[in-house]
C-alpha cells in the first residue's frame, strides 16, 4: 500500500490491524512503515488497566513516605 492510499484509508487500516492483519506502507517503492496489531487482546488490555488502577489506589512509594491522591491534596489545602 502506498502512503497516499494509507492516508485515504487510515480507519480501515486500523480495523484491519485490530483484526490481526499487518499492513506494510511503501513510499517510492520502498517500505517505510508497518501497521500491525498491538499483540494484546481486549481481555489483556482490560486486565492491565485493572491492575494499573489498583496500583494507583494503593499509592506510590517514592523512596520516602507513601502517599495517595487524598493525602497529596491534603498537603496543598493547608
Amino acid at each position: 500500500m502506498t502512503v497516499h492510499e494509507a492516508e485515504e484509508n487510515f480507519m480501515s487500516l486500523l480495523d484491519q490491524s485490530k483484526a490481526g492483519e499487518t499492513v506494510e506502507i511503501f513510499q517510492d517503492g520502498m517500505p517505510v512503515a508497518r501497521l500491525s496489531p498491538s499483540g494484546r487482546t481486549a481481555e489483556q488490555r482490560a486486565k492491565a488497566q485493572k491492575e494499573a488502577l489498583a496500583e494507583m489506589r494503593r499509592g506510590f512509594n517514592l523512596g520516602g513516605e507513601t502517599f495517595d491522591r487524598e493525602s497529596l491534596y491534603d498537603r496543598f489545602d493547608r
